[in-house]
């Protein structure tokens, strides 16, 4: 169907469903069709559930800025000044910039002044201020991973699980709302059949009257008949409760654009599948591609990825932490003069670090493989899971299709049983308890294939579910 053909029919149904009024006088047959395709898009689109697992991509993005945000050059000022008894001993400032790098690696540039009466000696400056640009790196620890480059890496993992997880909850809310459809798609089919069952049973109390007043029946079979016709008026009303109860459940699931709640009217009606359900789902090849595929086994594998992360960040806290600064100095902005070249002044140290039993950072490493190893074990836990999980709905199904064919060939049977005994009943050779007894056991079938047709339906958007695909 064209984006043009599509539009005209959303139109169509979103009119059916903001204006009930406007169309209650209208014959039934006219009622819009809500196609199962619409319905469950419209759900994805505008139903709070929907919405709320879009906002996961809000929180992946505000998270990988963050996470990003560890390597923004930060502005600094540092003032410090003495008095005492009115006199000044110092003032010493430092203002700059500070700039991380991906590999370990920082950037300074400052500038620098220092006044005053009393001043250790390693704190004076040219009188007019020092300007400062310096580099930092760390040589083992921290050179080829550390915690910023860690949050970045979190943070891309984090977005590949949010995203797994909005197919999750898009796919758990359109099996409910696909389910409560094929629900009330069997009770608008059952209540259109009971309908017609009690007016036949009301033509034939009807002719049974008539026959009577001419006294060609006696008077049990009019008593027989309304019996009938009653009992199948009691099923009309349970039928009509349940259609309005699975009605209302559907409304529960449609939202228009602006997030304001849809009912169903009775200008509306389901689609009713009159063909056999076709075997749309290849078992073979939805399992070989499941593993990679079905977005709950995605998610555990990202956590694993988040568990090697943090493993690897803390295997690079066993190594010692040597960190090398240095930073050249200028008289004022002028940096080196003719005697001692452009990097004749500067400053310079390096840091070494190492605990000496490394238990804290051994216990975090061995913690982190229990945690790995579990989630792993999980995840070949939950692939055998999921696996069983589709091949128990699509044996369900496989039998459902068996029985609906049975159910629909017995329906055709009791017809040509029910045709058969109102030839003899028009010939005297029948009772009305035959016929009645008869037109039952169609009706009973009738209902049978209704239901089984809706199960059909229902299990294969299972098998769709458990795949982790219903909602792509």
């Amino acid at each position: 169907m064209n984006k043009r053909n599509r539009m005209i029919r959303w139109i169509g149904v979103t009119a059916l469903l903001l204006c009930p009024r406007l169309f209650f006088a209208q014959p039934a047959d006219s009622a819009g069709v809500l196609e199962a395709a619409d319905f469950l898009e419209m759900v994805l689109n505008n139903h709070p559930a929907a919405r709320r697992a879009g906002l996961l991509d809000a929180r992946s993005a505000a998270y990988t800025r963050m996470m990003r945000g560890n390597f923004d050059p930060k502005l600094y000022s540092d003032l410090q000044q003495k008095f005492f008894k009115g006199d000044e001993y110092f003032t010493i400032s430092e203002s700059g910039i500070k700039a991380p790098l991906w590999y370990g690696i920082s950037l300074k540039g400052a500038y620098a002044t220092a006044s005053g009466g009393v001043l250790n000696p390693e704190n004076k400056l040219p009188a007019g201020g020092q300007a400062v640009l310096g580099a930092g790196i760390s040589l083992i620890r921290g050179l080829v991973f550390d915690e910023r480059r860690a949050g970045v890496q979190q943070a891309r993992i984090n977005t590949r699980m949010n995203e797994a997880e909005k197919r999750l909850l898009r796919n758990d809310l359109a099996m409910e709302a696909i389910t409560a459809y094929w629900e009330w798609s069997a009770a608008y089919a059952q209540l259109g059949m009971l309908e017609q069952a009690v007016e036949a049973a009301r033509r034939r109390q009807n002719g049974i009257v008539q026959s009577f007043l001419l006294g060609d029946k006696p008077a049990i079979d009019t008593l027989e008949s309304f019996l009938v016709l009653q009992s199948r008026e009691m099923e009309l009303n349970d039928a009509a409760l349940i259609y309005q109860n699975t009605a209302i459940a559907v409304s529960g699931y449609l939202w228009d654009a602006r997030g304001n709640p849809l009912k169903i009217t009775d200008m509306l009606r389901p689609s009713l599948p009159e063909k056999q359900p076709e075997d749309v789902v290849k078992p073979d090849t939805v399992l070989a591609r499941l593993g990679d595929a079905h977005p709950f086994l995605e998610l555990t594998r990202q956590k694993i990825r988040l568990l090697e992360t943090e493993q690897r960040l803390n295997r690079e806290q066993l190594k010692p932490r040597l960190d090398v600064e240095y930073n050249l100095l200028g008289d004022r902005w002028q940096f080196g003069d003719a005697s001692d070249g452009w990097f004749g002044n500067y400053k310079w140290g390096v840091k070494l670090e190492y605990p000496l039993f490394t238990r804290k950072e051994r216990g975090k490493l061995e913690l982190t493989a229990v945690k790995l190893l579990d989630t792993q074990y999980e995840l070949q836990q939950k692939y055998i899971d999921v696996a069983n999980k589709f091949r128990r709905y699509y044996a369900a199904y496989e039998i459902t299709v068996r029985q609906l064919e049975l159910a629909r060939s017995m329906a055709s049977d009791y017809e040509i049983l029910l045709a058969a005994e109102q030839q003899k009943f028009n010939i005297g050779e029948s009772s009305i308890f035959l016929i009645n007894s008869r037109e039952q056991k169609l009706i009973d079938a009738r209902v049978k294939s209704i239901k089984l047709n809706a199960e059909c339906m229902k299990l294969l958007a299972a098998l769709q579910w458990s795949a982790g695909e219903l909602a792509e």
